[in-house]
């Protein structure tokens, strides 16, 4: 089964030198596909934060029917492009499914199938387990945690997925999958290039009290 996983820019931010801008790797594409393949799935991606790469660039270098499940990262600050990129591939008539993930997913939730009509899930919890168990139970979405989807053109929310307790246990991101060398911070923030973002624990620190899954 082919998979394509897109960033829609939620990766590179304002620097704080001279206004330049950061662009990093998207690490949570980069773990997804990592996971997704050592399950067995073939992973394709795109990331649209980087110059000169648009939805446009994407349609004309990949055949987007071929993939049966298409996910969208995307941050709140970039909600907008995750959206023109859903209704951008069901205007040229992508009939698989679309799921949303990434910061926005868990944030808004079940606000996103208001907002764009185009989605067919979206993950709020630890996504690569989530993501797994979606496209292989995808027809009986209810026994799937840690996602939103629509039945019966109803909103429907599944229970919370489990935290990973044991992150080890995740294969080291897919990086070479990117271009590495287009990725920079703004000058001043690196000493060589190509330059890298490593993370060493999960979550949000400003979360005062995480509410455990059941």
């Amino acid at each position: 089964m082919n998979i394509l996983l897109i960033s829609a820019g939620s990766s590179s931010f304002k620097g704080a030198l001279w206004g330049a801008y950061d662009f990093d790797l998207p690490l949570n594409v980069a773990y997804v596909a990592a996971y997704l393949e050592a399950n067995g799935l073939s992973v394709t991606v795109c990331d649209l934060q980087l110059p000169g790469v648009d939805i446009n660039c994407l349609l004309e270098q990949k055949d987007i029917h071929r993939f049966s499940f298409i996910g969208i990262s995307a941050n709140l600050s970039s909600y907008r492009q995750a959206y023109q990129t859903a209704l951008f591939l069901r205007n040229r008539h992508y009939a698989g499914f679309i799921f949303i993930f990434g910061p926005l997913g868990l944030y808004l939730q079940e606000m996103i199938f208001d907002e764009c009509p185009g989605i067919d899930f979206v993950i709020y919890g630890e996504e690569e387990p989530t993501i797994l168990d979606l496209i292989r139970n995808y027809a009986a979405p209810q026994g799937v945690k840690g996602i939103c989807y629509l039945k019966d053109d109803q909103i429907k929310k599944s229970p919370s997925r489990r935290y990973l307790s044991d992150l080890d246990t995740l294969p080291f991101p897919a990086r070479g999958k990117f271009n590495i060398n287009r990725y920079f911070p703004s000058p001043g923030k690196y000493y060589v290039l190509p330059q890298i973002t490593m993370l060493s624990s999960r979550g949000c620190n400003y979360v005062k009290k995480p509410a455990e899954a059941n």
